[in-house]
């Protein structure tokens, strides 16, 4: 907002208005702020630099307010709680996708494992070992 000294009175209402009805949590539109200052509709009109960023303001605080029902609307709750449940899915079949290959990797130790058991009894039911190894 610009500075108060230099706006015009009717720009002054205009931004109290615009204000009352923020504050208010009614419905912010151009016919809105010019009724809520004393006006008619239609009345916030031209193209001077204070009516512009009077404008501005305006679309900004709608803008501001429509996001702010979006959120708050069912739908989008809903949205996002589609989002939140995919999201879930995706990490649990990541899990599970990780999962499977570390049982691949225990299965495959295990039978290298084994095979390693079975080669120790023959190496030790040899006798001509060079290395003189001790049973468990």
């Amino acid at each position: 907002m610009q500075q108060d000294n230099r706006l015009s009175k009717a720009t002054k209402a205009y931004y109290a208005a615009l204000k009352r009805l923020i504050s208010e949590g009614k419905r912010v539109s151009f016919d809105a702020v010019a009724i809520e200052a004393g006006r008619g509709r239609g009345a916030i009109k031209g193209a001077s630099h204070e009516i512009r960023a009077l404008k501005e303001a305006i679309l900004k605080a709608k803008e501001e307010q429509e996001s702010k029902l979006k959120r708050n609307s069912q739908q989008h709750k809903l949205a996002e709680s589609i989002r939140i449940k995919d999201n879930y899915r995706a990490k649990y079949e990541e899990i599970v996708q990780i999962n499977n290959v570390l049982m691949e990797q225990l299965a495959s130790t295990v039978f290298e494992l084994e095979e390693l058991k079975i080669e120790m009894q023959r190496i030790l039911k040899n006798q001509n070992n060079i290395i003189k190894i001790k049973k468990f």
